[in-house]
Parts: structure tokens; sequence; C-alpha cells
């Protein structure tokens, strides 16, 4: 899985909450007229072992560079 690689970009102006005042309050804390998308870039799949469960479910973790008001930062999560 060390080979997978990809990216995921997410759309900020559409954005909602279930609160307009809030959805405004967020979209403007995120500046999204300048920076409209936040982007997830995979850089690999660790793991991937079995895990048991009610079902059988694979335990990897994702880990990459999550770019959000033009700041990037590495993140792994659990997927």
């Amino acid at each position: 899985m060390a080979a997978t690689t990809g990216t995921v970009r997410v759309p900020l102006s559409g954005l909602k909450t279930g609160n307009s005042l809030r959805d405004s309050h967020t979209k403007g804390a995120l500046s999204t007229g300048e920076f409209p998308n936040a982007t997830f870039k995979l850089d690999r799949l660790t793991g991937g072992r079995l895990t048991d469960g009610q079902t059988l479910a694979l335990a990897t973790t994702a880990s990459g560079t999550l770019t959000v008001r033009g700041v990037s930062i590495p993140v792994s999560v659990p997927v």
C-alpha cells in the first residue's frame, strides 16, 4: 500500500452546518474567497491488518498533507 497516492479537494464555499450564521462566520474564518478549497494529499497508507469486531475491518493509517487557508501540515489519520 506504500505506493498509494491521491488528492482530495473539498470546496469550502459549499460548507453547510445547518446554521447560516455559523456558516457565514466559518467561511469568513477560512477565507473561502481567497482559499476556496481544503486539500488532503495522500502520501501513503500504512498498517493494513485485519481487526476483529462484529465484522472484519482493515485497520489502516492514511498519512499525507492537509492544506487549509494556504497552511499545510502533515497529518496521519486512521481509516
